[in-house]
């Protein structure tokens, strides 16, 4: 890895150069104040039997047999984001519309703008209120997903479990109430949403098969005939120990029309995806304390975990929300937690520094009868195969920013991953990745 260095401090130098922009002022046309601003955002680095940025640990053995392990550099700017702010103080309204340039592909390939999230808030309380009813209508963060410390998040990719890691965007209707009590403050919604991602639909859903073996047949997600629904209860509180602290608990659920290949043999279907989970944020002066958790059946959208397609003709995947099993369609469920710190330590060296590290897992469960392949836990038993699903995936991240200038920050992670695959879950691989991340924002 000692050439990476060289890219680094080129990256650097180079965005020393080029970050010359500064925020524009505010436009106000009738009652309404627009703003807009964004980042320039770099990766660069390089990884050691993964991609660059992604969870999951290539399995050499359905990738090619003859090679151990692939080292690569790489980097892309396709997450480079732009957003505009809207606020009308006299009708209670405001609104949010935010792009990026990852419009296909992963990591940047197929570079394209994406709409990211666009929603528009109506609060039906002026001035100082004890409780405020709103409205949210657009396309935003679906409920109970937390934000962690990883590098990896700025790009939607997360560690473990991937979208479990990070917030993901769906259309929603929200409806909910702020309170306000002394030093409490409850902020419930509920939400009619699009889940349908979540629940499989049009994900995930071809399993492994070989010419030696039957074809087994998946199951895959139709359509759904009435929206998705959640519900989440934020509460954040002051305990003098610094920022105020922060916990919640969250559930959302689609149904959803299922129909196994081939649909003779079984009949379409309505099965329940859902999930339920919590987590907590607690700042003691210098530090802040992140953890989460998450339980879900049928909906393995929240535990996406990226392709990789390193060396030649394999691919690993997350398990289908939904399979049949010869006799039945049966539900994947999956575990999903992560515990992170991160300390500022800008009162020990004076310098707008942070140090950020975690543990994020996620593993999957009641699938195992999708494959009926009868492997024995040898390497050589299923090193042939082109796929598998994913068992389990866990992660390791540590990282330093610096906040170079108000509006420049730089930043290097060391990830750690380790996969295991379906077809032998005792046999783990482990992958590494080292990279900067530079951003301007503006």
């Amino acid at each position: 890895m000692k050439k990476v260095f060289v890219y680094l401090l080129a990256v650097v130098a180079f965005l020393g150069f080029v970050s010359t922009a500064s925020a524009g002022p505010v436009v106000t046309i009738g009652n309404t104040n627009l703003s807009v601003g964004g980042f320039i955002l770099g990766y660069y680095g390089e990884s050691y039997n993964q991609s660059l940025v992604s969870a999951q640990a290539d399995n050499p053995g359905m990738i090619n047999s003859n090679v151990d392990n692939t080292t690569r550099f790489s980097g892309t700017l396709a997450f480079t984001r732009l957003w505009a702010n809207l606020d009308n103080k006299p009708e209670g309204l405001t609104g949010y519309v935010s792009l990026d340039f990852n419009g296909g592909g992963i990591q940047g390939t197929d570079q394209g703008i994406r709409l990211r999230r666009a929603y528009l808030v109506k609060s039906f309380c002026s001035g100082n209120c004890d409780y405020s009813p709103w409205i949210e209508i657009g396309q935003d963060y679906n409920l109970g997903q937390p934000v962690g410390f990883t590098l990896a998040a700025y790009q939607n990719a997360g560690l473990a479990g991937d979208e479990a890691s990070v917030p993901i965007w769906v259309p929603q209707v929200d409806f909910g109430v702020k309170f306000k009590s002394g030093n409490v403050e409850l902020n419930p919604e509920i939400a009619i949403m699009d889940l349908q991602g979540e629940s499989g639909s049009e994900n995930y859903t071809t399993f492994m098969n070989s010419t030696s073996f039957a074809t087994y047949e998946s199951a895959s997600t139709v359509n759904a005939t009435i929206p998705g629904f959640g519900i989440k209860l934020p509460l954040t509180f002051k305990t003098g120990f610094g920022a105020p602290s922060s916990i919640y608990v969250a559930y959302e659920d689609q149904d959803v029309n299922v129909n196994a290949v081939p649909a003779i043999l079984a009949p379409k279907k309505t099965m329940n995806g859902y999930s339920i989970g919590g987590g907590l944020t607690i700042p003691v002066s210098y530090v802040t304390l992140v953890g989460d958790i998450q339980y879900t059946n049928g909906m393995t959208g929240l535990n996406t975990i990226l392709l990789n397609t390193l060396g030649t003709g394999g691919v690993a995947y997350t398990p289908s929300s939904y399979y049949w099993n010869g006799n039945n369609l049966q539900s994947t469920k999956a575990v999903q937690w992560d515990a992170q710190a991160q300390v500022h330590l800008n009162k020990f060296i004076g310098a707008p520094v942070t140090v950020a590290g975690g543990y994020s897992q996620v593993s999957f469960h009641n699938y195992q009868d999708d494959q009926n392949l009868n492997l024995g836990n040898s390497y050589a038993a299923w090193s042939a195969y082109s796929s598998a699903p994913v068992d389990k995936t866990d992660s390791i991240f540590v990282n330093v920013e610096w906040n170079v200038t108000k509006s420049m920050m730089l930043g290097l992670e060391w990830d750690n991953n380790r996969t295991n695959y379906s077809v032998d879950s005792d046999q783990s691989f482990n992958s590494n990745a080292l990279y900067m991340v530079g951003m301007y924002s503006f």
